[in-house]
């Protein structure tokens, strides 16, 4: 089995939109459930705010937002229970 490597713009690997995909596929970490929740998450976080939850820009912007930092929910206001399972569904 080939040792695990970081994905690079660019690398014929990385699939998926990158501002909806899980930090553990930028490491080539298991992908499991938890990662269509990530994407779930992030697509109805874009659906309540028109904006994506890591915001706009080249994709090795975007990756390092999603690895290093919150998403912004700040423009989820539908309800408490539909913002609780958005944030529970980005870490």
């Amino acid at each position: 089995m080939p040792e695990p490597r970081p994905l690079r713009p660019g690398d014929p690997d990385l699939v998926g939109t990158p501002a909806y995909m899980a930090p553990e596929q930028f490491h080539e970490q298991e992908v499991g459930p938890a990662c269509g929740v990530f994407a779930w998450a992030g697509t109805m976080a874009f659906a309540a705010t028109g904006q994506p939850p890591f915001g706009l820009g080249n994709l090795p912007v975007v990756m390092r937002r999603i690895l290093v930092t919150e998403p912004d929910l700040s423009g989820v206001h539908v309800s408490h229970a539909f913002s609780d399972h958005v944030d529970l569904g980005l870490p």
